[in-house]
């Protein structure tokens, strides 16, 4: 991700609604950076850091483990206007997807838990690993780093042109909780407009 410089700005106003605490420790979450990073950072301890993550995932609603927490925070701060990516490189070298990945794509960025995916496109967990993996790779993504892999991947495909913020927004709306739980009995037609053109890029 070296190549793809960006940076992660909170809107004015959303700041102003925030501790300075809270504030900072969303930024710190939005640029992908680990519990251990954000408390060495931060000089506190990793419990702490804990805490006040518990705090952030009750007042988005990111709880249920039908999401991924950290990376549903990021996709609704973007998803709400609340949060600006800036980067100097974009459509640089879009990733040419299948539709699996296509697919697995959509649904990690907007924050989904593995669990959730695998039911939504009938496949096992497992898979949705390998898949992920496929996506790390294809985007330069490195696991072993301290920075979260779902939220850098997040960030690689809006930057690479493989989604944009329009479809980040809509498919965000699309899977609040209640309509994802429902979307999850029948989740065909949902799964088709994920690889239509106008729905998602690469």
């Amino acid at each position: 991700m070296a190549e793809l410089d960006f940076t992660i700005i909170l809107s004015e106003e959303f700041s102003d609604k925030l501790s300075p605490k809270k504030a900072k420790l969303l930024h710190a979450i939005s640029h992908g950076m680990s519990n251990k990073l954000i408390a060495e950072s931060f000089g506190i301890s990793i419990k702490a850091v804990e805490q006040a993550f518990a705090e952030l995932n009750k007042a988005f609603g990111t709880r249920d483990e039908l999401y991924n927490s950290r990376l549903r925070i990021v996709a609704s701060l973007i998803a709400d206007g609340h949060a600006n990516l800036e980067t100097e490189i974009r459509n640089s070298e879009t990733t040419v997807l299948n539709d699996n990945l296509k697919q697995t794509l959509a649904l990690t960025v907007i924050g989904l838990s593995t669990q959730a995916i695998a039911q939504m496109l009938g496949v096992s967990p497992k898979t949705i690993e390998q898949r992920l993996g496929q996506l790390y790779d294809y985007f330069s993504i490195d696991t072993q780093s301290q920075e979260n892999p779902r939220v850098m991947l997040l960030l690689a495909a809006i930057i690479r042109g493989n989604i944009d913020l329009a479809q980040i927004k809509r498919l965000h709306r699309e899977t609040s909780i209640d309509r994802l739980k429902r979307i999850l009995q029948q989740p065909e037609y949902f799964v088709q407009k994920l690889t239509k053109p106008s729905n998602i890029i690469g």
